[in-house]
C-alpha cells in the first residue's frame, strides 16, 4: 500500500472514531427521590385528548386530575400541559387519550405547569396498574411513599420544652 493512501485509511479510522466518541449520548434521570422533591405536583391524570396548537408543533394536553399526591389542584378543573415538538427526540409524550399516567410537573415562570425532567416526568400506566417508561419496575404505592417521605423531610422538628 502507498504511504497516501495508508495515512488516508488511518485518518479515515481516526475520525470515524472520534464521531463514535462525539455522537454518544445518554439521557440524564434523576433519582425518583430527587424527582418528588423537585416537583410542585405529582398527580395521576386521564389523558381526555390531545390537540395540535395551529401553525406550531406543539401539543396540548388536557388531562383530568384523578388524584393528586404532591401539591394541589381544583378538581374541576382540566389541567392542559402543552409538550413540544413531537417529531424530536427526547420529547415528553402523553399517552393516547382515555389512558391514564402518572406526572411530575413544575411551575414555570407565569405559574403554568409544564413536565419536570423530561421524559422522566411522564409516567404511562396501563390496565392493570404498572408504569412504564422511567416508571418501569416501579409501582405506584412506591412513588406514593416517596411523596410521603419527602413532605416529612421538610417539615421542621419539633423540639420539646424540658
Amino acid at each position: 500500500m502507498k504511504k497516501t493512501t495508508r495515512f488516508i485509511l488511518c485518518l479515515c479510522t481516526i475520525c470515524y472514531i472520534l464521531m463514535q466518541e462525539i455522537s454518544y449520548s445518554m439521557i440524564v434521570t434523576l433519582p425518583l427521590e430527587e424527582l418528588v422533591a423537585t416537583s410542585d405536583m405529582v398527580a395521576l391524570v386521564w389523558v381526555i385528548d390531545k390537540v395540535q396548537v395551529p401553525d406550531t408543533h406543539s401539543t396540548k394536553n388536557l388531562l383530568y386530575v384523578k388524584k393528586i399526591l404532591k401539591g394541589s389542584w381544583d378538581n374541576n378543573r382540566i389541567l392542559i400541559i402543552t409538550t413540544g415538538d413531537q417529531r424530536l427526540e427526547d420529547m415528553p409524550i402523553f399517552p393516547p387519550p382515555c389512558s391514564q399516567a402518572l406526572v411530575f410537573l413544575k411551575k414555570d415562570r407565569t405559574g403554568n405547569y409544564t413536565i419536570n425532567h423530561m421524559l422522566q416526568g411522564i409516567m404511562k400506566i396501563d390496565d392493570k396498574g404498572h408504569l412504564y417508561g422511567f416508571g418501569y419496575g416501579h409501582t405506584l404505592n412506591e412513588i406514593e411513599q416517596l411523596v410521603k417521605d419527602s413532605a416529612s423531610a421538610k417539615k421542621p422538628a419539633v423540639k420539646s420544652a424540658h
